[in-house]
């Protein structure tokens, strides 16, 4: 299985990071760490984590915590790809990133057919 996260969730990522830098210690890097070892969970694991409830049929989101942090990994697993679309905290409106869900369709699909 793959990697992909979305630039806004790399974004959220980097500003956690720096965040925790802010208090020495390298907790910067231990939060990255941390963040790594959910992610490979997940790359092992994609249905470990909870589902996120969706009005939608077509994705399921599924929200990773990583410990010792009010932040979340929300991903969705499409075509043997974990697509991260958030690095959420815990403080901030739920589902702001549900427009970062894009479903790509499958290289094995069909075209859909004309109605010409």
């Amino acid at each position: 299985m793959s990697l992909a996260v979305h630039p806004e969730a790399a974004a959220e990522l980097d500003d956690a990071i720096a965040w925790y830098d802010q208090g020495g210690q390298g907790r910067g890097q231990q939060f990255r760490a941390t963040v790594n070892e959910v992610l490979d969970r997940c790359l092992i694991w994609p249905e470990s984590a909870p589902v996120y409830p969706l009005d939608q049929d077509d994705v399921v989101v599924r929200t990773a915590g990583v410990a010792r942090s009010p932040y979340r990994i929300v991903y969705f697993v499409e075509h043997e790809t974990l697509n991260v679309v958030a690095m959420a905290h815990g403080r901030r409106r739920p589902g702001y990133w549900r427009d970062r869900l894009t479903i790509t369709p499958s290289p094995a699909a069909p075209p859909p057919e004309s109605n010409t």
